[in-house]
């Protein structure tokens, strides 16, 4: 059990790898699914797989002339058409091998993404790579999406050692009358976080001494 409570929200799972990105001032891959089978389907109702792009800088990028690639040896394999990302903007491009640059409609790369593991990068209009992931992406996961944490915030609801007060239940008697705000806990016993929780041996697949409050309450109902 950790030493204190933590909520944190994520747009998505970072992976320890070697990704290239010079300047977060830039656009980014910010995200991508190499296995999509239900998750987002495109406008002829495939679900391709997708690219997303970040605009995290404060300045208007025009596109015209960057380029997507799988091939580390071909840079310039996919161009973009004439059109602008703004600032916080994200962008959603199928990898769909359809290869569609209208601008304006949904853009498909002429390329696929592999869902074994593969290259994957962003060059500007000079040719240059702005961003990457490594030499080699992982394996990929069905409808799983794979990038870099752009967004995060973290809230501390216990710390170490805070006052608790915990109660462990035999039964559902007490429903969801323990998320009230006026709720009585002054019954339940009190002492410091953290918690945790122990096998019982002698009854297969339960828990006791289980973790279930805190000031605000916490109940974990096993």
């Amino acid at each position: 059990m950790r030493n204190d409570h933590r909520i944190t929200w994520i747009k998505a799972l970072l992976i320890a790898t070697t990704f290239c990105f010079p300047s977060f001032g830039q656009v980014i891959i910010s995200e991508f699914m190499a296995s999509n089978s239900h998750t987002l389907a495109d406008e002829d109702g495939d679900y391709s797989d997708w690219i997303e792009l970040l605009n995290p800088g404060s300045a208007n990028v025009n596109l015209n002339g960057w380029t997507l690639t799988d091939s580390a040896a071909n840079p310039r394999r996919w161009k973009f058409p004439a059109i602008n990302i703004d600032p916080g903007q994200s962008m959603v491009i199928f990898a769909s091998g359809k290869d569609r640059r209208v601008p304006g409609s949904p853009l498909h790369t002429d390329f696929k993404l592999s869902g074994k593991g593969g290259f994957l990068a962003l060059a500007d209009a000079a040719g240059q790579v702005v961003f990457s992931y490594g030499t080699n992406y992982p394996s990929q996961l069905p409808d799983i999406s794979f990038g870099v944490v752009v967004e995060e915030q973290s809230v501390i609801l216990s710390e170490t050692n805070s006052p608790v007060r915990y109660f462990v239940p035999q039964d559902g008697s007490l429903e969801e009358n323990w998320k009230a705000a006026e709720f009585d806990d002054s019954g339940w016993k009190a002492g410091l976080n953290s918690f945790g929780f122990d096998q019982n041996s002698a009854f297969t697949n339960t828990w006791r001494d289980l973790v279930l409050a805190a000031d605000p309450l916490l109940y974990f109902p096993f």
